[in-house]
């Protein structure tokens, strides 16, 4: 029953137009990889989930999540498929890292994908695509903070700069803190309270 209310939810994210986030319940198990219909074109962001469905400029599906190369949760290894030029799927590649809490993503204003989890050290780690549509991703980077919470996408500034929200691990009450691309595609912000910096 539960696989079946699975794959009814994915088939309704699929509708939507967008970066979609899946959502489930975390499970010792993990909930299996389900391939999207041909519907989903990616633009705008999302997060915080276990997987996500990005949309490649040429049109073409990526799939990201944190799990195993068969299955997705909320807690594990990065690995990402890619729908290929045929139309097939590559198999589950490893992007090398272990992320806590779900991923965030978003495609940058010149059409390349971007990913953000909370690594080990609790800080917001982020890995881009070398080029758009090229299925190379340059390796993960830190972009620092201290995270109790998996990365949301807040959405893209005016100029078309993703913005990403977090809850640091502030005493006593765990505060909403945010980072922000300074000019499209390129280039991060210092840490800045909800709303501050550029619009």
């Amino acid at each position: 029953m539960k696989r079946h209310l699975h794959s009814v939810l994915l088939s309704l994210a699929l509708a939507c137009v967008g970066v979609v986030a899946v959502e489930a319940p975390a499970t010792a198990a993990g909930n299996p990889i389900i391939l999207p219909a041909p519907n989903v074109v990616g633009s705008a962001c999302a997060g915080s989930a276990g997987l996500l469905i990005l949309g490649n400029s040429d049109g073409r599906r990526e799939l990201v999540w944190l799990g195993t190369s068969t299955t997705w949760n909320y807690d594990g290894t990065v690995y990402h498929k890619y729908e290929q030029l045929d139309g097939s799927w590559s198999g589950a590649v490893s992007m090398g890292l272990h992320g806590y809490g779900g991923l965030a993503g978003a495609r940058n204003a010149d059409g390349r994908l971007e990913v953000f989890t909370r690594d080990g050290d609790d800080q917001l780690r982020h890995d881009w695509q070398d080029s758009k549509s090229s299925g190379g991703w340059s390796g993960w980077a830190s972009l620092g903070g201290s995270l109790s919470s998996a990365p949301g996408c807040v959405g893209l500034n005016s100029y078309g700069g993703i913005r990403i929200a977090v809850t640091g691990t502030d005493v006593p009450t765990p505060l909403r803190h945010e980072i922000y691309q300074t000019a499209p595609s390129c280039c991060w912000s210092a840490w800045v309270w909800p709303g501050d910096g550029a619009k």
